[in-house]
């Protein structure tokens, strides 16, 4: 394996200028940039990951995106401790990171770097170590960075807060590829090598070449693979390729049709079903026709140049021992380089404290809560024997009271899940009231009531809680013609209900006026409508509200000037004659003190009653 030494200090002058080449990064911002390199196909490359304009991290959970022909070695925070020379640095500084651990993922290509306290330093965060496979083209391949699925975010600093950067991406330059026959075509397959595990998958890619670059048609080639560690499982692309199983051990894949571009061709998944020494088992390209649709009638398809005719698939079954506490659940094993995961139990319902230790040491701060009631240890971690533990405590929920009787309930602004919730309602003289519930939406009836105090199960308390308290008078109301107009009537209307001190009804948002003589509280309304729709219509416009009560005179001073004489007579014989057809200048109580012996009518009888008081 040639590494490319020189090329390494060149290498970091492109990474350093790549955010310059940028304009949509600004030139403040966090960035996080993958460095660039030029290379053949065969080499191994080194190149930086930095941190520009950094405001303090403690962790970075950073997926890689490494294409077909580039296979990720490696990634290292010293590169003079990785360097086999024993201190050369090939133009590198060593990594400005190193106090924290960095966790490479080699099989899911991941890397996770976490410390104790938040790093503000300007520099390399690790460098990724890269082979290019021999049977990579000349062209660019993008090396890429982005948030792992199974983190809450890609950076964070010590207090757990998100923080965000700017991603460049690198590339890889391969300027002299394979060498290739001068007509026809090649083939290669790719990684070089990959790790994985019983159960999981391993996948390969076939690449068609041309030093003409001209496009194929035709395809047969067929691979070979040991049956006893792996099973083929899937090819990609399937539209166009008819797969044929073949003989133990073998898959073939042909197709035909138009143009098909050279370059990476066929990824075909293989299912890892048991574990390989160090060395790995091969998948190998047993044989590759390819051509073009200009030779259909002149020949048989030919025999293709193999580049790189085989791959090696290390399969391991290494596991670690779990353990789980109270009110978790999940695997008893654990496969280093394959995320753990596991759940809580009602996890709608409780709040969970956890303990999560690896080999004895903490890594609770890279525990992914999926926010589904399950947890996820990132692959990256699970590197020992994991001891899960859980304290929980119920779910706080919200309560909120509405209605017009709201306010003569007294409970607590929140509830607890499994701790009853109970509230007071204090009713107030003359109203009857209306309780009702919903529970995350939905009506619930299933609280109790003991005199004055409802109570709501713990176990019930599952959701946001709104309590509908209506009140409503409990009023008595009576409305009878009192003086008739000319195509219209004077109607009286009588309300009674057992108010408390202090309060009395209003009428439209008037006040209405206590008389003794109906023992209810009376109104006067002129309308051309029926009594019928009048109480209807009252009933509707009749509430309480807080004052000092008002009481209609019946001792005869009808107009009010504190004297009883005859204009007082005179005023009364004026109402039952219709002089009066609205409330502007004779008010509504002089109407009400003229029904002198509360027959809840004005006439004569009124007016006779009144002469008498003069007497």
């Amino acid at each position: 394996m040639r590494i490319k030494r020189i090329l390494l200090s060149t290498v970091l002058t492109i990474a350093m200028m790549v955010p310059f080449a940028i304009p949509a990064i600004a030139a403040d911002e966090p960035t996080l940039t993958v460095g660039s390199a030029e290379a053949q196909a065969g080499d191994r490359v080194i190149i930086p990951v930095t941190v520009a304009n950094n405001p303090g991290i403690a962790a970075a959970n950073i997926q890689l995106s490494v294409p077909a022909g580039i296979t990720l070695v490696d990634a290292v925070a010293d590169w003079e401790e990785y360097n086999e020379d024993n201190g050369t640095t090939y133009g590198y500084a060593n990594g400005v990171f190193r106090t924290g651990n960095l966790v490479v993922g080699v099989a899911e290509k991941r890397v996770v770097w976490a410390n104790t306290s938040n790093r503000t330093t300007n520099g390399h965060l690790f460098y990724l170590i890269l082979d290019v496979s021999p049977g990579a083209m000349t062209g660019n391949y993008t090396i890429s960075t982005s948030k792992i699925s199974t983190a809450g975010t890609m950076f964070n600093n010590v207090e757990q807060t998100g923080v965000v950067m700017d991603l460049v991406s690198g590339t890889i330059t391969v300027t002299s590829g394979p060498s290739l026959p001068d007509t026809g075509y090649a083939v290669s397959i790719s990684p070089d090598q990959q790790n994985t595990f019983v159960g999981t998958t391993a996948e390969v890619t076939i690449a068609v070449l041309s030093a003409a670059e001209a496009p194929f048609n035709a395809f047969d080639i067929t691979l070979s693979f040991d049956q006893n560690k792996l099973t083929y499982s899937s090819v990609s692309p399937s539209s166009g390729v008819t797969v044929f199983p073949g003989v133990a051990g073998e898959v073939r894949f042909t197709g035909y049709g138009a143009n098909k571009s050279i370059g990476p061709f066929l990824d075909v998944t293989f299912n890892a079903i048991d574990t390989t020494t160090s060395t790995g088992t091969t998948v190998a390209i047993e044989s590759a026709k390819i051509d073009e649709q200009a030779n259909a009638y002149i020949q048989d398809a030919p025999d293709a140049v193999l580049i790189v005719s085989s791959v090696t698939v290390v399969i391991d079954e290494t596991y670690y021992n779990v353990s789980l506490g109270s009110f978790l659940t999940g695997p008893s094993k654990a496969f280093p380089g394959q995320p753990y995961t596991f759940s809580v139990d009602n996890y709608t319902n409780y709040d969970y404290t956890l303990t999560v230790l690896v080999g004895g040491s903490s890594v609770l701060a890279n525990v992914i809560n999926n926010g589904d009631g399950t947890y996820t240890i990132p692959a990256t971690y699970v590197t020992g024997d994991i001891d899960i533990t859980a304290t929980r405590t119920g779910k706080s929920r919200t309560v909120t009271f509405a209605g017009t009787g709201a306010g003569d309930a007294t409970g607590a602004a929140t509830a607890t899940y499994g701790t009853d919730y109970s509230f007071t309602l204090t009713k107030a003289s003359g109203y009857s009231y209306v309780v009702t519930m919903t529970i995350g939406g939905e009506a619930y009836t299933g609280y109790s009531v003991d005199a004055n105090t409802y109570t709501i199960p713990g176990a019930d308390v599952l959701d946001d809680i709104v309590i509908t308290v209506n009140k409503t008078l409990d009023l008595s109301v009576s409305v009878d013609p009192y003086i008739n107009l000319d195509g219209k009537t004077i109607f009286l209307v009588t309300a009674y209900v057992e108010l408390g001190s202090g309060s009395v009804l209003q009428y439209a948002g008037a006040k209405m006026y206590w008389s003794e003589g109906y023992d209810a509280f009376a109104y006067l309304v002129i309308s051309t409508d029926s009594a019928e729709n009048v109480k209807t219509e009252a009933e509707g416009n009749i509430t309480a509200t807080t004052g000092t009560t008002i009481t209609v005179d019946y001792s005869g001073d009808v107009n009010g000037t504190g004297l009883v004489d005859i204009n007082d007579t005179q005023l009364v014989y004026n109402m039952y004659n219709a002089m009066y057809d609205d409330f502007n200048s004779v008010t509504i109580l002089m109407f009400l003190c003229a029904d002198m012996n509360t027959d809840k009518t004005v006439n004569v009888q009124d007016a006779q009653a009144v002469v008498a008081k003069l007497f």
